[in-house]
């Protein structure tokens, strides 16, 4: 199995391997649910002796409410606090340096001080690179699932070591047990899922059944439902082709009467991805293959309090 995933990675490098610390279960993460099976299609290929399991979303877990927090031992005095990220610029201090941690998360990290050089032996680089390890491997475990979080903002607060101090080891544990502290609340927290953007052709007759899926089973929500511009410019192009003088023809007259060019729609919505696994041959099901869709990844967004129970039950 190892040689099939290292060359199937070799192949499409924007597939990833991890293994689950708790499970023990090797993890293929891609790019959706099409890319997933073309991956296993390739795992066939290779002879790999695998069982693959139910696809799987990947959630992410939040802060609601600010947390700070302080530490002081073995020459380290740290003060730090954990909040939703501000969407604004506008709301961020402007005394800060903002390290990008990826998934929306960020590290505000004071300026140097212009007399740090004068009395400490560790330079403060090295001193906020230990800052910036220990709270990277911190923010991979949230309180409710262990999930990674997302859209988080850390400030460090304050920051003072002893004028000796030159362990950056112990600058990362300290790093690190703070944030147990101030992870150690799952009340406090909340779990985010990908959301998509979903854009569904019909015609006028599947309209209803497909907006009653959409929002009923898998929970979306509509946000507009637009003449499909492909079919209107159809229309456009039959009204003009009327307005021409044509010798009659008796086929072109038969085809004429036969052709329906009734308008189509579009209904634009959000839909969680978990819920549009296995869509396509749903969507089919319901409009005798006459619609198509296309989504695309909209952001993460929190979930209510009824649905996180639903994710809480899958893990």
């Amino acid at each position: 199995m190892d040689d099939a995933l290292e060359v199937l990675l070799r192949e499409d490098p924007s597939l990833k391997v991890t293994v689950d610390e708790e499970s023990g279960q090797t993890l293929l993460s891609g790019m959706g649910e099409l890319h997933l099976e073309i991956a296993k299609g390739r795992l066939d290929d290779l002879k790999a002796k695998v069982e693959l399991g139910k696809i799987m979303v990947s959630y992410k877990e939040t802060i609601l409410e600010k947390a700070s927090g302080e530490k002081e031992q073995d020459g380290v005095k740290l003060s730090i606090s954990i909040e939703q990220n501000p969407q604004e610029a506008s709301k961020l201090a402007k005394n800060m340096r903002y390290v990008d941690l990826s998934d929306h998360n960020y590290l505000a990290v004071p300026y140097e001080p212009k007399d740090w050089n004068l009395h400490k032996l560790m330079p403060y680089e090295t001193l906020t690179n230990a800052i910036i390890s220990g709270t990277i491997s911190s923010i991979q475990r949230g309180p409710i699932l262990k999930l990674p979080l997302h859209s988080v903002l850390v400030t460090i607060d304050s920051i003072d070591v002893a004028d000796d101090f030159q362990d950056a080891t112990v600058l990362i544990n300290v790093t690190r047990q703070l944030f147990a502290q101030l992870l150690s609340s799952s009340e406090n927290f909340n779990i985010m899922e990908p959301m998509m953007k979903v854009s569904v052709e019909v015609s006028p007759e599947d309209i209803g059944s497909v907006i009653q899926d959409l929002t009923s089973v898998r929970k979306g929500v509509i946000d507009s439902i637009d003449e499909d511009e492909a079919s209107s410019s159809l229309a456009e192009f039959k009204l003009i082709s009327e307005n021409q003088y044509v010798p009659y023809d008796p086929t072109l007259e038969f085809i004429k009467l036969r052709t329906d060019f009734t308008t189509g729609q579009k209904i634009n919505a959000q839909v969680p991805l978990k819920e549009m696994i296995g869509y396509l041959p749903k969507l089919r099901a319901l409009t005798q293959g006459r619609a198509t869709y296309h989504m695309e990844f909209k952001g993460m967004e929190q979930v209510t309090a009824e649905r996180m129970k639903e994710i809480v039950e899958e893990y």
